[in-house]
């Protein structure tokens, strides 16, 4: 587990979690087989806010919880 503290001062915990999936098939050409990936959850205040699926993306998954942007809206709106 790694912590990251925001520009705006929040303390978010990463938890990386690692699963098996099944790959290959009939769409490429090949018998199953199965693949690792890693998905990186995020939480705030021991909530569950955010994920990223690269480690690369959690910066920016966190900034976009933060600041969504005008483009996020209510179905009440």
């Amino acid at each position: 587990m790694e912590t990251y503290t925001s520009p705006s001062g929040h303390r978010y915990e990463i938890h990386p979690r690692v699963y098996t999936r099944a790959a290959g098939g009939i769409l490429e050409g090949c018998d199953l087989y199965d693949i690792e990936e890693t998905t990186y959850d995020i939480f705030l205040s021991d909530r569950l806010v955010t994920f990223s699926n690269a480690e690369d993306g959690v910066l920016e998954a966190i900034d976009r919880f933060e600041n969504p942007g005008p483009d996020l809206g209510s179905r009440f709106d």
